[in-house]
């Protein structure tokens, strides 16, 4: 009873009239579905006992990233020198990290620092350059993982402008599976493809092309089955065949390459730091010249040609074209025994 005689009433409604209609109010929590450009966030709100934010994101497939104002270690850092000067952070997946911390987060993350006040627990001190005077800069803690984002300040806040700018800025992030996917919308418009509306680390495809009557996917994912877990690209296609093979670059660590690329029997490949295992000679045999010269221009991580799939792994997020075009082609090859050529070499 004690605590929710505490509920401070102005300023949950104060945010309920911010957030508009789709709230709820439940004591200390609103609930709300806010609007971040075309993306509609499911969002609930703490006032009690410290101010917390929590943002649902789509699948991130084990991605954990956190960012908070002042703690400058340096070490990751995504290149950009204002904002790697004002916030630290922490992640398992550098690739990912910078990636999901486009231009539009981070310029809504760094719009997001305050002047401080005395009650305020995260701070760092700034010199105005022209007034010369030290202001003591504030902004609220973000942290990705077990798909939500949640925006926190460490303490009580009062002013409802300061929570409209966590929840707005939280959202900004949290949207940025939906800007991603609008980037690949072109992308897949130009292969003749189509793009999912939002993208989902380790969920369905993200852009779905069908070349010579075989559909091709695109997907994102972390996990490779070796427990070596960060951002990559996956390109499959359905497989109708016989046979089995393994092909993967050499370069690459076997921590780096998905499960079970290597086995099978070891087979000559005259394709620079390449490798080759296959099932049969039959099998091998898939790796035609033209198929080389797709590999070339594509350059996957691994290829492996399974019962009933062909998987094509890249590093990161593959979103050049000549690559993407050229990897679509080559899966949609080794997809059947025979079919004519496509992509650049059609």
């Amino acid at each position: 009873m004690l605590h929710h005689l505490t509920v401070d009433r102005q300023l949950i409604g104060a945010l309920a009239k911010e957030l508009g209609t789709t709230t709820k109010v439940e004591g200390d929590v609103l609930r709300a579905v806010v609007q971040q450009g075309d993306a509609w966030l499911a969002t609930r709100i703490r006032t009690e006992p410290v101010a917390e934010v929590f943002v649902i994101t789509r699948p991130l497939d084990g991605f954990e990233l956190a960012i908070r104002w002042g703690d400058r270690w340096r070490d990751p850092d995504v290149g950009d020198v204002a904002f790697d000067t004002a916030f630290g952070l922490t992640t398992n997946d550098e690739p990912l990290m910078r990636a999901w911390l486009d231009d539009t987060s981070r310029a809504a993350l760094l719009a997001s620092a305050y002047a401080s006040q005395a009650d305020d627990t995260a701070y760092d001190h700034v010199i105005d350059q022209v007034t010369g005077r030290t202001a003591v800069m504030h902004a609220w803690s973000y942290e990705l993982g077990n798909d939500q984002l949640a925006a926190t300040k460490g303490s009580r806040e009062r002013r409802p402008d300061r929570y409209m700018t966590a929840i707005k800025t939280a959202c900004t992030v949290a949207a940025r599976s939906q800007r991603w996917a609008a980037e690949y919308a072109e992308v897949a418009r130009q292969l003749g493809g189509t793009a999912a509306p939002e993208v989902e680390i380790g969920g369905g495809p993200i852009m779905s092309i069908t070349r010579s009557a075989i559909d091709v996917t695109v997907r994102m994912l972390r996990r490779n089955g070796r427990g070596d877990d960060r951002l990559r690209t996956v390109i499959s296609a359905p497989r109708v065949g016989d046979g089995r093979l393994g092909l993967w670059n050499d370069h690459w660590s076997k921590g780096d390459l998905p499960k079970n690329v290597d086995d099978g029997e070891k087979f000559p490949l005259e394709l620079g730091e390449y490798r080759l295992r296959a099932s049969s000679k039959e099998a091998a045999a898939k790796i035609d010249d033209l198929a080389k010269k797709l590999l070339a221009v594509a350059q996957p991580v691994a290829v492996v040609v399974d019962a009933d799939s062909v998987d094509l792994w890249f590093e990161g997020a593959l979103a050049a074209f000549d690559r993407l075009d050229t990897a679509v082609a080559l899966a949609a090859k080794l997809a059947v025994d025979a079919i004519a050529p496509q992509g650049p070499y059609r």
